[in-house]
């Protein structure tokens, strides 16, 4: 797998940057079980249209899943075959404080990375946010990779890279900063035409499934009321959403009894952030735990992006 500079990295890790993300845990939900979805007996009724277009219950429903302070979640990806390889699923789970941005999510991307020799293994990647900076532990990308041709041996001690969040469109890692981390919650309060489909049980959670169409100019609304009374972090990263949410996106979101969201899903599109997943991928993420305790670290053996450009051969 030929690597010539950091920007060839770039795509390989952007899938990590799409949603949410926990380093490890006991957690039986964690370990890759198959989500279960029933539908209940009233389920076959039709569905309730929203005539008034009250987008009031999925604003809500953003406002308590923040306002519960924090979640584990669970992301599954269906990747579209690209002109970088074919079809694939990328599993990821996580913790995210929403009061301070800070993150971790434990990334299974092996099948997404285009051109891996067959027998070549990746173990789980995991990307960490802590005070407003993003660490990859590119090392275990790298570790699999030395020998191939292209890779240099200097790379081989390399573990965590601090990304730089202006960097991206400069040749560098780079991210979109926390804002890939909360853009479900722009769609929540964008929300327009929903529709009730009905009551459906996820993994033993009685839900209420509901469809809407998330709108920019609805969102910037909604937003332009609520931003101070969010958490400075959300709502810094909300307003960053605008930049890149410029299309309508249909939403499939599930709510528990108390209001808050057990799952989010939509494809990717026009409307989802530029450093995301390719267009036409499905994205799936759960929501559980909440309230848990968010404690990351930060890497005590990273390196600058800057640094890592150099050992790549190259400079921004």
């Amino acid at each position: 797998m030929p690597v010539s500079n950091s920007k060839s990295l770039g795509a390989i890790i952007v899938i990590a940057l799409v949603g949410l993300g926990a380093c490890g845990s006991d957690d039986e939900r964690l370990a890759g079980t198959t989500t279960s979805v029933v539908a209940s007996a009233d389920s076959t009724s039709p569905a309730t249209s929203n005539p008034a277009n009250d987008n009031s219950v999925l604003v809500d429903a953003a406002l308590a899943t923040i306002g519960e302070g924090s979640t584990r979640f669970k992301v599954v990806i269906q990747v579209p075959a690209t002109e970088m390889g074919p079809a694939s699923e990328v599993n990821a789970e996580g913790i995210v404080d929403f009061e301070t941005g800070d993150a971790s999510m434990s990334m299974d991307a092996g099948a997404a990375i285009a051109g891996l020799p067959a027998g070549v293994e990746i173990e789980p990647i995991e990307l960490r946010m802590v005070d407003g900076n993003s660490y990859i532990n590119m090392g275990v990308l790298l570790q699999a990779m030395v020998g191939l041709a292209g890779m240099s041996e200097a790379l081989s001690d390399v573990e965590w890279v601090m990304m730089d969040p202006a960097a991206g469109s400069e040749g560098g890692i780079g991210t979109a900063s926390a804002n890939t981390w909360f853009h479900y919650q722009g769609y929540l309060l964008g929300a327009t035409q929903i529709v009730e489909v009905g009551p459906e049980e996820i993994d033993e959670v009685a839900t209420t499934h509901f469809t809407a169409i998330a709108k920019p100019d609805a969102f910037e609304a909604v937003f332009a009321d609520l931003k101070d009374s969010v958490p400075k972090i959300v709502a810094s990263n909300l307003e960053a959403q605008m930049e890149f949410f410029v299309e309508d996106v249909p939403i499939d979101v599930w709510l528990d009894e108390d209001g808050r969201v057990v799952r989010f899903k939509y494809t990717v599109g026009e409307g989802s952030p530029p450093d995301g997943p390719p267009d036409g991928a499905d994205m799936m993420i759960d929501f559980f735990d909440y309230g848990v305790e968010v404690v990351i670290e930060i890497p005590d053996n990273a390196i600058d992006d800057s640094e890592f450009q150099e050992l790549m051969g190259t400079t921004p």
